[in-house]
């Protein structure tokens, strides 16, 4: 009552003043009760400086509190005293207001201030849900312009800024397809895609669509939320386990045939040796030869089937892959030659290495190379070329034969498919695939876009070429350069390949410091050639073998 008093007098002093008004006639009404009319009269006079003195700080702070409440708009509408003591029915304010109209006003206001927060914890969560996603988020609006993106968004659509894109046509320059984004929004979503990785061979994508609308009553799409995920691998182990499991059982049928073809090939091969004893053409001797290395090969695959390994690990090893393909060639000539069939190998990468299995590699380029002498009408030409791709070495075997429909390039990696017909082979392309993803590889087949024929297409990951080295087996060494990089392959050829003890070194300092070791063992010391030898061969020449290397980070040394 005290405050609604004084606030018509003036609004910033009423809360202070009528506290103190509150404490004097408190302390009143005390004293009256419990001493009387004349002793209380005298009480309140004696303990009013008292207490209003103590009371100074709360007044003081109501005075802090009315004024930031005034200055932001905080303060209740004006009331009056009948106002304040009608409780039976609604008081009408000065503005013509009710307490229920002030009351749902309060309710209002707190439930605008929940929203706020619940909004901004959303977009708190929405901004760590862009930076952390693992798989990529793309956000539109309703026509399909693109608005923001996560990193890994970017990475799959391979494209380095997005915001401002059209998503139809990122998506159509990935895939290679036209799409207008109505087709999008009705039903191309929630597929997986193929599209072409520049590093490694085929990508699968899937792309999932959810409408954002203002509200959950709201019919009005106001943009798109899409998730990009890569199933490549998962679309590899589909396959890998669709062919696994259908060739399991020839596992078991190559056992209890391993012992008698080994026996027919040990007779092929004696009777071999008596022909290759006797005088011949050149053409002889060099057909001789590849049959001799046709039963050497066909001896070690049926050593792998009789162990159940065929399928098996590769062991890996760095390969070059002229010899790989020069092998397979010498096992498929003959036949071609046959058929009509020429073979020219192209390539400029000779040096190229790859880590593989070199009987499985050369398995899957035989398989390959004979499927397109097979599909090759007499006078059909075979090219197969060799070419750098991303971090590995492509393998291109391409032919002008009758190629292959859509349903079967499809079906091309079954087990048992065959182009030919039922019961006429199908298990090459399968064993291949098997083999290359054992390698960390990939293979695939496209149309040759010479409009006639298939190109197999194999990749696999690049190895460092072997270094020159003589003599350095079983031997403690140091290997030094400024860049990692550079002798990672060095050192792992060193331990796997020559049985050596090896120390890594960044910097000459280093290499001293292990060289003057006590009781040091190192007795051979490889630099990269960007580092100083003078000052090494000066102190220590006479009791170490230092030598300078050209470590490359590049795979052709």
């Amino acid at each position: 009552m005290s405050y609604t008093t004084v606030r018509k007098w003036r609004l910033l002093p009423s809360l202070p003043v009528s506290l103190l008004l509150s404490i004097a006639c408190w302390l009143w009404l005390y004293s009256l009760i419990n001493y009387g009319a004349v002793m209380g009269t005298q009480n309140v006079l004696n303990e009013l400086g008292p207490f209003l003195l103590a009371a100074l700080p709360v007044v003081a702070g109501a005075t802090v509190y009315g004024k930031l409440a005034s200055s932001s708009g905080l303060v209740l509408p004006q009331r009056s005293l009948r106002a304040l003591l009608t409780f039976w029915r609604p008081a009408q304010t000065a503005e013509g207001e009710s307490r229920e109209d002030i009351t749902n006003r309060d309710w209002v206001l707190s439930e605008v201030q929940l929203l706020n927060r619940a909004q901004k914890t959303s977009n708190q969560l929405m901004e760590y849900h862009m930076l952390h996603a693992p798989y990529g988020i793309v956000i539109t609006d309703a026509s399909g312009l693109i608005r923001r993106n996560n990193g890994p968004a970017a990475r799959l659509l391979q494209e380095n800024s997005l915001p401002g894109c059209q998503l139809a046509t990122v998506m159509g320059r990935l895939l290679g397809k036209h799409f207008s984004f109505k087709e999008m929004t009705s039903g191309i979503m929630g597929r997986r895609w193929k599209t072409e990785d520049s590093g490694s061979g085929a990508r699968w994508l899937d792309f999932n669509m959810t409408p954002l609308m203002e509200s959950d009553s709201a019919q009005e799409v106001t943009g798109y939320y899409i998730l990009v995920m890569d199933e490549t691998e998962a679309v590899r182990e589909e396959s890998r386990k669709l062919a696994t499991s259908r060739i399991r059982d020839l596992n078991e049928a190559g056992k209890v045939l391993t012992h008698d073809f080994s026996n027919l090939l040990i007779g092929a091969q004696a009777q071999l040796r008596r022909l290759e004893r006797k005088p011949g053409d050149r053409d002889s001797a060099e057909a001789l030869k590849a049959v001799s290395y046709a039963l050497d090969h066909a001896r070690e695959l049926l050593k792998q089937l009789g162990a159940g390994s065929q399928f098996g690990m590769p062991s890996l090893r760095p390969e070059r892959v002229a010899d790989l393909l020069a092998h397979s060639l010498e096992i498929c000539r003959a036949s071609a030659n046959e058929d009509g069939v020429s073979i020219n190998l192209r390539s400029d990468e000779d040096k190229r290495y790859v880590y593989a299995d070199a009987s499985q590699m050369t398995r899957v380029f035989t398989n390959l190379i004979r499927n397109a002498v097979r599909a090759c009408a007499p006078n059909g030409v075979i090219d197969i070329s060799v070419r750098s791709k991303g971090t590995g070495v492509e393998v291109l075997i391409a032919d002008n034969g009758r190629g292959m429909s859509d349903a079967e390039l499809g079906m091309a990696f079954e087990p048992g498919f065959s182009t030919r017909g039922k019961g006429k082979g199908g298990l090459g392309l399968a064993i291949s695939y098997l083999m290359v993803d054992a390698h960390g590889g990939a293979l695939e087949l496209q149309r040759n876009p010479s409009g006639r024929g298939i190109i197999a297409a194999v990749w696999l990951p690049e190895s460092h070429c072997p270094l020159p080295l003589q003599g350095v087996t079983g031997r403690n060494v140091i290997v030094a350069s400024h860049f990692a990089g550079r002798i990672a392959p060095a050192i792992s050829q060193l331990e796997t390949q020559q049985d050596c003890s090896v120390a890594e070194a960044y910097a000459i300092e280093e290499v001293i410091a292990l060289l003057e070791e006590p009781d040091s063992q190192w007795d051979l010391v490889l630099l990269d050639e960007d580092m100083d030898m003078e000052g090494l061969s000066r102190r220590f020449g006479d009791t170490v073998d230092i030598r300078v290397i050209a470590f490359q980070e590049k795979h052709d040394q």
